[in-house]
């Protein structure tokens, strides 16, 4: 990551195919960057998708969560300019997934989807902007949310997309939401 110190060693255990050991943890960005990264990112990508869909089946929400810190410790090991092939290449379907992970009744899995979110605008910007339509209105819906650690991550989530892509997208993605039935949530997207 540039001119940054080195990152600390991580002391965070993980399992032999890379999930994030010792059940559910919460991550901060700065500890997945101080995880080694996936071995194959075609691999991570493949697993990861393999476990949202199969925890989405089985309603097994701990594997859920588990899967999102292994995508998000992907996410956290690409360089910022140039992406790996394969994580580009099944975007939209993780989007997709995430998205429904970000409306879960689990607190905390609704929490670190946002927070995957919020990492992978900051990480891969403008490849983001195809599925803007699609992540915003979730984002902004989170935002409006009594539950404040849920709204403060969808918020984070929101300023780090518009920090990330161009101007006219985020204009379009939010003017979306501004009939939102839900009168918060319309005040935040204008």
């Amino acid at each position: 990551w540039g001119s940054a110190a080195p990152a600390a060693v991580s002391t965070i255990p993980l399992t032999a195919d890379g999930l994030v050991g010792g059940g559910i943890s919460e991550l901060r960005t700065e500890d997945l960057r101080a995880l080694p990264p996936p071995p194959a990112a075609e691999a991570a990508v493949a697993r990861t998708l393999e476990l949202l869909k199969d925890g989405d089946r089985e309603g097994d929400w701990a594997a859920q969560y588990e899967a999102i810190n292994m995508f998000r410790r992907l996410v956290a090991a690409q360089d910022v300019g140039s992406p790996d092939p394969s994580l580009l290449s099944q975007l939209h379907a993780l989007n997709r997934l995430l998205i429904q992970f970000c409306d879960s009744l689990r607190s905390a899995l609704a929490k670190n989807a946002a927070s995957a979110f919020r990492e992978m605008f900051g990480s891969l910007g403008r490849h983001m902007e195809a599925d803007l339509d699609l992540i915003v209105p979730m984002l902004i819906k989170k935002s409006a949310e009594t539950s404040g650690f849920i709204a403060d991550e969808a918020n984070k989530a929101l300023a780090a997309m518009a920090a990330s892509v161009s101007e006219g997208r985020v204009i379009s993605a939010l003017s979306g939401c501004a009939t939102h039935r839900n009168p918060t949530a319309r005040a935040r997207a204008a």
